[in-house]
Order: structure tokens, then sequence, then C-alpha cells
């Protein structure tokens, strides 16, 4: 469906997005069937306090690069 194509093509932008800024261990849950708030998590780690908050600007970054709010 159409929502599901947008879910997808949000969690590959920010799953490039990580790790082309060196996100560490990115793991992409489908979360669907265990809460109503949201279908996917997306995580990963970073290397220090200064590389968690860079990974989450350039992701937010991109997002909005490519029309997500």
């Amino acid at each position: 469906t159409y929502i599901n194509s947008i879910d997808s093509k949000l969690a590959n932008i920010i799953t490039a997005t990580l790790d082309d800024n060196k996100g560490i261990d990115i793991v992409n849950l489908d979360v669907r069937e265990l809460t109503d708030v949201m279908d996917r998590i997306i995580i990963c780690t970073a290397t220090s306090k200064r590389h968690a908050q860079t990974l989450a600007d350039k992701t937010a970054r991109a997002g909005r690069e490519h029309g997500m709010k």
C-alpha cells in the first residue's frame, strides 16, 4: 500500500544516512504487531555523545530533504 511504500522509503533513507555517517550495528525492527504508535524503530550505536547528536541531526535533515516532516 501507499503508506507501506512511504514507510519503506523513509526507513531506507534513515538506514542509509546512519550508515553513511558511520552508525554502528544499525537495526531496523518492524514493531507493527507490538504497538499502534509506530510501524518501525531503527536503532544504532554511536561512538560518543557528539557522534550520536550528529547522527540524529543528519538523519532529521535527510528526512526533511526527502519531504518528510
